[in-house]
């Protein structure tokens, strides 16, 4: 039961003392009307009955709709019954960390996402079954690259792998269990280049790793 109510009402009355002969100056100018208008004490939008939903605005001028050459006026607080009312819930997501996410599938070097920009973080996740995420870079001029896996989960074993357009081997790190991972090449040539995230254990987990590569 919803019970919107003031218990004083504010009437506010303005009154103007014009001349006769100022008056009739202006009403003889085209276009223009001297006519009256007041401010009221508010509308009962919410009316309603047994629910008992009452709406009331103290000093709310006068509510209604005007319409004509594709313009509407709504005026008063709550505008009449012109106002449609709309509750938006909030949005609320888990670990959102932007718009860096792996798009799936991504298993093989022809699905790999990319190509991801130079010096920024790139976030994934390897449940159990997913062995394999491949990104990529182009490199437009020869030139070294680094590359960096961070954040692998607990209990997991991921490795880095960096391969060329034909997918040979340019960098490779392997630690132990959950370490990071990291790789500085010598000078590259241009081309395209594959990043690959490779799961090397059977335990997979729904917390991200972060990846990052730096290059020319």
């Amino acid at each position: 039961m919803l019970i919107l109510a003031s218990l004083t009402a504010v009437l506010i009355a303005t009154f103007f003392t014009i001349r006769p002969g100022a008056a009739a100056a202006l009403l003889n100018k085209a276009g223009y009307t001297l006519g009256w208008w007041t401010v009221d004490s508010g509308g009962t939008t919410f009316s309603e009955g047994d629910g008992y939903t009452l709406g009331f605005t103290s000093g709310q001028t006068d509510a209604s709709l005007l319409e004509g050459g594709g313009y509407t006026l709504a005026s008063g607080f709550w505008a009449g019954s012109a106002v449609t009312y709309r509750v938006y819930l909030p949005l609320a997501m888990r670990d959102w960390l932007g718009e860096n996410w792996e798009q799936e599938p991504n298993g093989a070097s022809t699905q790999a996402n990319g190509p991801i920009a130079s010096d920024q973080t790139y976030y994934g996740v390897m449940p159990a079954g997913d062995t394999n995420d491949y990104f990529y870079f182009d490199l437009s001029a020869a030139g070294s690259a680094e590359l960096w896996l961070t954040h692998v989960p607990s209990g997991c074993n991921y490795d880095l792998v960096l391969r060329d357009v034909a997918l040979g081997v340019a960098g490779y790190s392997a630690n132990l269990g959950s370490a990071d991972e990291h790789i500085q090449t010598g000078t590259l040539a241009a081309g395209r280049y594959y990043i690959q995230v490779y799961h090397n254990s059977a335990a997979g987990s729904a917390q991200e790793y972060h990846l990052r590569a730096v290059y020319p």
